[in-house]
């Protein structure tokens, strides 16, 4: 057999064994239950909350951009409290830090980073969900919306967080949204707007 198939096959394999693990240990968020949103890339999720089960942390998904492959999610302590702290390998901390806004590495522990969030992107609404967007969208989805801000920049897509239950967009930059997120819908279009709402199981409310 050929073996970069093999190695090929090999670590696809292992991505999807992290994936499925860290589904498996994170729950779903839930209002009251919220701190920061964190992102992270569907191939670190794994390692990610494997790394902070071993601190006595969890994972909590808030959002899944598969298009995008990101994760949203939000951490809670040993106690079950929400946490403004994750940890990640260190050889991935400086990539985690360059994606998340706002958060520093403020330690090193059992050999993973242990980095701060500033809490400016603290999920707290019922209404609360997480979308990604073409970067190019940004100007027009943040004039049209009072509540909605960029938590985030990966690989020319903006980490957005609303605050209310539907956003508005241009018509034209509706279906690459679309496109991008799990069960997010057009619900309407008006005067070259289009209002965009998430029906994801696993949205934070």
């Amino acid at each position: 057999m050929d073996p970069i198939a093999r190695m090929a096959r090999s670590h696809t394999k292992w991505l999807l064994l992290s994936l499925l693990c860290g589904l498996a240990f994170a729950k779903p968020a839930h209002a009251g239950q919220l701190g920061p949103v964190w992102t992270c890339s569907t191939a670190q999720f794994g390692l990610i909350v494997r790394t902070n089960a071993l601190q006595g942390n969890r994972c909590k998904v808030a959002s899944f951009s598969p298009f995008a492959r990101l994760f949203f999610f939000t951490m809670q302590d040993r106690n079950g409290i929400a946490s403004n702290k994750c940890a990640v390998p260190v050889s991935m901390a400086t990539n985690f830090v360059q994606i998340n806004k706002n958060v520093q590495i403020v330690g090193v522990n059992n050999g993973a980073a242990i980095l701060l969030n500033d809490q400016s992107n603290i999920a707290t609404s019922g209404s609360t969900w997480f979308f990604c967007a073409p970067a190019s969208t940004a100007g027009s989805i943040l004039q049209k919306n009072v509540n909605v801000q960029v938590v985030g920049v990966n690989n020319g897509f903006l980490l957005m967080k609303s605050d209310q239950s539907n956003v508005a967009v241009d018509s034209g930059n509706a279906a690459s949204i679309v496109q991008v997120n799990v069960n997010v819908q057009v619900v309407g279009v008006n005067n070259g707007t289009a209002i965009l709402t998430n029906t994801q199981s696993n949205t934070a409310a």
